[in-house]
């Protein structure tokens, strides 16, 4: 069999620690929230766009933000209504959308969630420089816009912009600083 050339490796080597860092994080995340926040890692990224939108948020909302397809926000939607944290009521405009909203205890579960979130962060991040960060930040935002456009999705803004990360930055300085309190 022929040998690939040292470009078309590099690439298969890339994709394979791309996928299999997106399954250890994926691992790493639900059993980290599930234990310590008490809620799976998909209910708190629906906690956290919940909160971080402006009012009303709708199910399509959220699925577009987390690139998932509605039916499966809905049915986690329905089982976080179910665990009483958030309500959904419908749109007096339009009955075919549903709007989400956080109860107090979707409030407590996004707190703690953000602690969760910022300790796992800070423990992940030990031993790399700000510049390596920055570095990786660049590289992995390069490959997302490139998976974008083979999408087709070029033209479109990402889903999490600066202020929808600037507003989940702001939740958690106000979650540490309630801690602090």
């Amino acid at each position: 069999m022929a040998s690939l050339d040292r470009r078309t490796e590099s690439l298969y080597a890339a994709f394979l620690v791309l996928h299999n860092l997106q399954g250890l994080l994926t691992r790493l995340e639900e059993k980290t929230y599930a234990l310590q926040a008490g809620v799976s890692y998909q209910q708190f990224l629906i906690l956290v766009n919940v909160a971080s939108s402006d009012p009303p948020v709708t199910q399509t909302t959220i699925a577009g933000r987390l690139q998932r397809n509605l039916n499966s926000i809905s049915t986690m939607v329905d089982r976080m209504e179910r665990q009483r944290l958030v309500t959904k009521s419908r749109s007096s405009e339009d009955r075919r959308e549903t709007h989400v909203a956080l109860t107090s205890r979707g409030k407590q579960a996004l707190e703690r969630g953000l602690k969760v979130g910022a300790e796992l962060r800070a423990r992940l991040g030990t031993g790399f420089s700000d510049q390596e960060l920055d570095e990786a930040m660049r590289l992995v935002t390069k490959m997302r816009n490139r998976v974008r456009t083979e999408l087709g999705q070029e033209n479109v803004p990402p889903q999490v912009d600066r202020a929808t990360r600037q507003r989940v930055i702001d939740l958690s300085k106000r979650a540490s600083a309630k801690r602090a309190t």
